[in-house]
């Protein structure tokens, strides 16, 4: 195991999987500070140090880290970061905080899928989400379920959260898209399954001058949303709001053109 003492200037910041840990640069190669990982999941470091230890591959990466600091050295137990991910891969997920078990369930089977995907062709391709624009398609798609099956716009796309496993359509794939268009319209015309709990809907009665109202809303808001170009200003935000105000507005207005 290789003792290392690095100036405070060599840590640095990156995003893993849509969060943010620190990096520690020792000879141009990235550390992660193993122990508030660990913690932050839920897991007792103690048993996961004695697990790193006993790995013959883990093992061999372990490096102790010394950050000098206003309140004195501070030393770290780090793996390269081209391990974390197979250090992942290991855990148990029953013994996470129950908030984060679905998230690094997820991020397990992408992992099985890229390992087959590598030892199958040789190769893994870059898996690109899809634009606004691509999805147009799929939210015409769910405007013709929401017709054809009297269901809600929430319960249209929570059928494609469920059929994908997505939390939403931004998290769809390029490669899924296509899939999804089709599998909506074989919902929507050919009465594929639809869950229970969706198919049997309670039946709601609608006031005519509350449906006016929401028709004007919904016509005022697409106009102003138009207007100010509000996608581009949310896009410089730097976020997916953006995309998930354009759909809903999108799929707002035209759902209320349909009723008018």
């Amino acid at each position: 195991m290789n003792n290392i003492t690095l100036q405070a200037t060599e840590i640095q910041s990156v995003s893993f999987h849509n969060q943010s840990i620190a990096v520690l640069s020792y000879q141009s190669k990235p550390y992660v500070a193993m122990k508030p990982i660990v913690e932050n999941i839920g897991l007792s470091w103690t048993g996961q140090f004695k697990r790193i230890q006993r790995h013959n591959v883990l093992s061999r990466g372990v490096v102790m880290i010394t950050i000098p600091s206003r309140s004195g050295e501070q030393q770290y137990t780090c793996l390269p970061l081209s391990m974390l991910n197979g250090w992942l891969l290991g855990i148990d997920t029953n013994r996470v905080k129950p908030e984060l078990r679905e998230k690094l369930e997820q991020y397990q089977l992408e992992c099985f899928d890229v390992l087959f995907e590598y030892w199958t062709t040789g190769e893994v391709k870059k898996k690109t989400k899809t634009t606004v624009d691509q999805r147009t398609p799929l939210r015409d798609a769910v405007n013709l379920l929401v017709s054809k099956k009297a269901i809600t716009y929430s319960e249209a796309y929570s059928i494609v959260h469920q059929r994908f496993n997505v939390a939403s359509i931004e998290d769809l794939l390029q490669d899924q898209l296509s899939q999804a268009v089709e599998y909506v319209h074989k919902v929507a015309l050919e009465g594929e399954y639809i869950p229970k709990e969706i198919s049997t809907s309670r039946q709601v009665t609608v006031n005519k001058t509350n449906l006016s109202c929401l028709i004007n809303s919904m016509e005022w808001i697409y106009k102003y949303y138009k207007e100010y170009n509000l996608l581009e200003v949310s896009r410089m935000l730097q976020s997916d709001f953006g995309a998930k105000l354009h759909d809903h507005v999108i799929s707002g207005y035209t759902s209320s053109r349909s009723l008018s």
